[in-house]
């Protein structure tokens, strides 16, 4: 009896310290996600306010899906399906209000931050994830790209990472296995260059046992199914399936990305900003435990998988999870026996340390100006620009008017409520400068004289850096001799009907 009482009163320590320590996690772990949020929040309002390109355009055709626009029919643009559908819940809580979008586009990253700090966690420990998600909040928020967290790399990488937690946790479970299909299918329907966490897959599956490698692949492949079959329906029976594939795989196609010089430049301008923390990174190659093995197979993938396409800065985020991990270990890794025997490595970690400092410095200094001047780029309107504009557009025109915005501004027709002319509403530099006569007759001509819209948006700034561009000219003549000069807001014009 005394024996019973005893055991059950150990029982019952057991549990009341099993709780205590379940507790003492969640309320770390609690606190490091507030951090994590307060930290995201806090880059993304030091960023402008305003709706960068992409974003405008992504938010754009998000809207028109609400009102029944079918992308690739009604509205063309060369990302997949999951981008738009991705935005509709920011169209939804946020509208038009410029920091709630930019909040949004933070809690994105917060929850990215928090599954890098996961990642971290499990491979080496607490210190790390933690470390490597707050390096990945201040590379994220990095004015050079853009800090704009409404584009298709910031949207996917959050699929990402919690697709790689879920691949470093090596679980035998089925269930986990079709979660991994669904998150991977949802990074790819985002950004088709999001393909290469195939590589990190493959590279656990030839470590799997052979018994069960046929059940994993099979329970992936319908986690695919779940995201990629109701989108194809839906494209197949709206009769844009044939334009969808056209758009987001031939059109790539068709241009061939980015000259190899420009590739180059592009990579080395990364490499000289970010080499601390690409030195860092290779400091955790000390004592690599798999788990970091298959961080290097994700890092390395994704720099291969940033080459296709155009040479965008933006493209380099995808590299950033995996770096800010790894930079994460390696600056650990600085502080343990094996570096203090090597006065060379010391000197290489402290060299490190002073290198991220004045990266950080130097994004302090970029953010400052950034937020005085409320634009990153020349051609690029500030929020209150772009709300002048807008507000102009909305005041003097009905609703469901169609406008036409040239060349890259398609918030603007997100701002005011009205719809665009045709079916294009962005014109990439390299895809609009290469169109020939028939590609402007379908997608800029013809719909001008189809709907000859009362106003019309042209952005000055933009025409400059490429008046000599035939297309650009030949739009600017048509403008010129239809319309006459209202108003103008930053490098926004406005020009009215003659009648």
């Amino acid at each position: 009896m005394v024996g019973g009482i005893f055991h059950m009163m150990s029982i019952s320590t057991q549990i009341y310290n099993s709780l205590r320590h379940f507790n003492s996690v969640n309320r770390k772990i609690f606190f490091i996600f507030i951090l994590l949020n307060l930290l995201s929040i806090l880059a993304a309002l030091s960023q402008p306010l305003s709706i960068f390109v992409d974003e405008g355009q992504y938010l754009l055709i998000a809207k028109k899906m609400l009102d029944g626009w079918v992308p690739y029919r009604d509205i063309v643009e060369n990302k997949p399906l999951g981008m738009y559908l991705s935005l509709i819940p920011a169209v939804l809580l946020c509208g038009r209000d410029f920091v709630k979008l930019r909040l949004f586009g933070a809690f994105v990253v917060s929850f990215t931050s928090f599954f890098i700090f996961l990642i971290g966690e499990k491979v080496r420990d607490w210190k790390a994830g933690l470390l490597g998600a707050v390096i990945f909040i201040l590379l994220e928020a990095f004015p050079g790209f853009f800090g704009y967290n409404l584009l298709s790399e910031p949207m996917a990488n959050l699929f990402i990472a919690a697709f790689f937690y879920l691949l470093i946790s090596n679980s035998s479970k089925l269930s986990r296995w079709m979660l991994m299909g669904i998150l991977a299918a949802s990074a790819c329907s985002i950004k088709q260059t999001a393909v290469f966490i195939f590589i990190p897959l493959a590279f656990v599956l030839i470590r799997s046992r052979r018994e069960l490698r046929g059940r994993f692949i099979l329970s992936f492949m319908l986690g695919i199914g779940v995201v990629l079959l109701p989108m194809l329906l839906y494209l197949f029976l709206n009769s844009a399936l044939d334009e969808a594939v056209r758009w987001t795989f031939f059109s790539l196609l068709q241009l061939g990305g980015s000259s190899l010089q420009s590739k180059l430049e592009t990579f080395f301008i990364f490499s000289f900003l970010f080499f601390p923390f690409i030195l860092s990174s290779l400091m955790s190659l000390m004592n690599m435990s798999e788990m970091e093995k298959l961080i290097w197979v994700w890092l390395l993938s994704s720099i291969i998988f940033v080459q296709i396409g155009y040479a965008w800065f933006h493209n380099y985020l995808f590299v950033f999870p995996a770096v800010s991990l790894l930079a994460a270990m390696g600056l650990l890794n600085s502080g343990g026996v094996v570096v203090k025997k090597h006065i060379i490595m010391r000197g290489v970690s402290i060299t490190v340390c002073l290198g991220m400092m004045v990266v950080f410095l130097c994004e302090v200094v970029m953010t400052a100006w950034v937020a005085e001047e409320g634009r990153l780029y020349k051609f690029h309107a500030s929020w209150w620009e772009q709300e002048a504009v807008s507000s102009f557009i909305a005041t003097h025109t009905e609703k469901g008017e169609r406008i036409f915005v040239f060349r890259n501004d398609a918030e603007v027709y997100y701002l005011s409520e009205r719809d665009p002319v045709g079916r294009m509403t962005f014109f990439f530099w390299d895809y609009f400068a290469s169109m020939d006569e028939n590609q402007m007759r379908e997608f800029i001509f013809e719909p001008l004289e189809e709907h000859k819209p009362g106003y019309v948006v042209f952005n000055s700034a933009d025409f400059s850096a490429f008046e000599k561009v035939d297309n650009s000219v030949a739009v600017k003549r048509y403008i010129d001799e239809k319309y006459e000069y209202v108003m103008s807001s930053g490098p926004l014009e406005v020009y009215r009907r003659k009648a």
